[in-house]
């Protein structure tokens, strides 16, 4: 998977692309694109199908994951929002810094009855 990385003004940018392996396309990414700023991440769906039952999670460097989930569905080319307080690990919120600063993972099930697939954005 290639990871583009653009800074613009104060928000980090980051681009998932799709993954391309020998054969084609690695069919099992998520096909999404993710920003970063300071207050949280806000992820847009390019797949061709609503996404649903979506997680997010950030490992720290103390190795604690923090899970944040997003509650609607989101629909082809819609965005949604996930705030750095919306993480969570022992009911406790996630200080925004670990979310700026470490790797983000999200899965999410693609479409009714559809496969779930996975992605992950560097920090």
């Amino acid at each position: 998977m290639k990871n583009l990385l653009i800074a613009v003004g104060s928000v980090l940018v980051v681009v998932a692309l799709v993954g391309w392996c020998a054969g084609g396309h690695n069919a099992d990414l998520l096909q999404v694109s993710a920003g970063r700023g300071a207050t949280g991440i806000t992820v847009t769906n390019h797949e061709s199908s609503a996404l649903r039952d979506c997680v997010l999670r950030v490992e720290d460097s103390s190795k604690t994951t923090w899970t944040a989930a997003i509650d609607r569905d989101v629909d082809p080319s819609a965005s949604v929002m996930v705030g750095w307080n919306d993480f969570r690990s022992n009911d406790q919120p996630m200080p925004g810094y670990i979310g700026r600063d470490r790797g983000v993972t999200m899965a999410c099930d693609v479409g009714p009855g559809g496969p779930r697939k996975s992605v992950g954005f560097g920090h």
